[in-house]
């Protein structure tokens, strides 16, 4: 009973706040992700405790940024393939088209932001972030692709559309956890 109750909660809060409710619910979930980078840094005994000023900059990325650009890049995604024909070939080579887009322009777009992002919050001069950048953006992106074609292939299929930053944001809790890996290595 519980449970329905949170989820009924939740989707009217999608509904009457949607960009609210991804921030929102973006900052838990990457926040949970640099909690999970942490807690796996500790056990190795690379990091002698938390650092939750680390984790707090980490969660305002997904309030400030993801929940905000998730929300209107698939809306964007889905009026851009939009079609009156719904059969499942069309469903499966929208979805593929929406993917293409989605890793070739989203992708690195992201990537460079949380690089910025991290980098500004951080205070690093401009010349370092830049640096930075160079460094880490294609292992990161190489990384990205073995995992986010597919997981938003599935989104695209599957997931209705209020639903797909919900959905990237809770598989994005081990992507999290890689991105705060690259950033705090």
């Amino acid at each position: 009973m519980f449970f329905k109750e949170i989820s009924n909660w939740y989707f009217h809060c999608l509904n009457k706040r949607p960009i609210l409710t991804k921030s929102i619910t973006s900052f838990f979930l990457v926040g949970s992700g640099d909690l999970l980078t942490q807690t796996i840094q500790k056990q190795k005994g690379i990091i002698s405790e938390y650092n939750f000023n680390r984790t707090l900059k980490m969660a305002s990325y997904g309030l400030l940024l993801i929940g905000p650009t998730l929300h209107l890049w698939y809306k964007f995604l889905d009026k851009t393939f939009k079609t009156t024909n719904i059969t499942k070939r069309v469903i499966f080579i929208n979805a593929m088209k929406q993917m293409v887009v989605d890793q070739t322009i989203f992708a690195p777009f992201s990537i460079l932001q949380f690089l910025t992002y991290m980098g500004l919050v951080e205070r690093h001069l401009w010349k370092d972030i830049y640096e930075k950048m160079k460094k880490e953006l294609l292992p990161t992106l190489i990384a990205n692709w073995m995992i986010w074609p597919l997981v938003q292939i599935i989104n695209f299929v599957i997931i209705p559309l209020q639903f797909r930053v919900l959905f990237v944001n809770f598989i994005a809790i081990f992507w999290n956890a890689y991105l705060s890996f690259v950033q705090y290595k």
